[in-house]
């Protein structure tokens, strides 16, 4: 393959490593996004992998900053956590997220660039509503090396970004729920949340952005085992391009999610998603709790009339305002199912 990481990872259809091997295939996709204005791109992810747009960096300057990042290692907080930081890398190598190369060919492989890894601390919401301490791992590719005096994050293009809208997420969700009140302020509300699991881990990395994502295992390993450098084939929570990326893609599965909802012809009882099982009955406060009122607002927000649903990064939540007692409560959450399904 001459040595090019994107025909490696294309040779075979039926691996893991090929892009798009986390979603269902293009030809089945497109009669359903074709309209929708995030495909093109959407779909271009799909089929060969996430794409870096970056200003240039001179080699000779790129080979010292890997020189640095090879001397610098991990960050303190990996190497604290060690057997979890190697724990969780392994686990990514065994997904196929990760490619382990060892150390010593580093510097003959073009465009490569390393970025030492963290292990954050965060609490960590159980089913019961505990907080139980976790741990996550980070990607550092904001990491600036003395060389260079730049870094992957600050070489990005942003002007070549789609728009990423999560940030007024909840905001824009707060409010839907307010105007579904003011619209029916005696029928009930349901809500739902859904998490894609390691979403960005779902969207393969094309040669050029892999070749950029690359960690190491310094400072991380036991005494008898090998130094390893992971060339990353999946998008990481440390890229600044990524959050946008995946924002092309959970927008049309929001998207879709509503339009669903809306449609007449759809019923998710004959046409169910096949997670459907896993939705819990949905949980209806007391007769005698009274609802409470919309306060009066300067706008009214676009809502669909029996609910909608919004995205943040990794989670799909739907507001469903039921105004018979026949109608389903979880229409939108069985819609937003069976969107994620396809």
């Amino acid at each position: 393959h001459d040595f090019d990481l994107e025909k490696i990872m294309k040779s075979d259809p039926h691996s893991p490593l090929r892009p798009g091997s986390e979603f269902r295939p293009v030809p089945i996709l497109d009669p359903i996004f074709a309209s929708h204005p995030m495909w093109p791109k959407a779909r271009s992810t799909m089929l060969h992998g996430a794409h870096y747009f970056l200003t240039p960096l001179d080699d000779d300057l790129r080979k010292k900053d890997l020189e640095e990042a090879i001397l610098f290692g991990n960050h303190k907080s990996a190497i604290k956590h060690g057997p979890a930081t190697m724990a969780a890398l392994q686990k990514e190598v065994t997904k196929g997220w990760q490619l382990p190369i060892p150390m010593k060919n580093l510097l003959e492989i073009p465009h490569l660039v390393m970025t030492p890894v963290g292990m954050a601390e965060q609490m960590k919401l159980q089913a019961s509503g505990e907080r139980k301490p976790d741990l996550r791992l980070t990607h550092n590719m904001s990491m600036v090396f003395k060389s260079s005096g730049t870094s992957l994050n600050a070489r990005v293009d942003s002007s070549k970004l789609s728009k990423c809208v999560y940030g007024f997420a909840l905001s824009r969700f707060i409010n839907a729920i307010v105007e579904l009140r003011r619209r029916h302020p005696q029928s009930p509300i349901f809500l739902s949340k859904f998490d894609i699991k390691s979403a960005y881990r779902r969207v393969h990395l094309r040669g050029q952005a892999a070749l950029q994502s690359c960690v190491s295992t310094l400072g991380l390993q036991q005494s008898d085992d090998p130094v390893l450098a992971l060339i990353g084939l999946r998008m990481t929570f440390g890229g600044r391009p990524n959050p946008a990326i995946f924002c092309e893609i959970s927008d049309c599965i929001v998207d879709l999610a509503i339009a669903l909802s809306q449609c007449p012809n759809w019923c998710p009882t004959t046409m169910p998603s096949s997670y459907s099982h896993v939705l819990k009955a949905p949980v209806r406060l007391p007769e005698d709790i009274p609802f409470a009122q919309a306060a009066p607002s300067l706008v009214q927000p676009p809502v669909p009339e029996a609910g909608t649903a919004d995205g943040f990064i990794d989670d799909v939540f739907s507001a469903n305002v039921v105004t018979d007692k026949n109608e389903r409560a979880d229409r939108l959450a069985q819609a937003v199912l069976l969107a994620m399904e396809i």
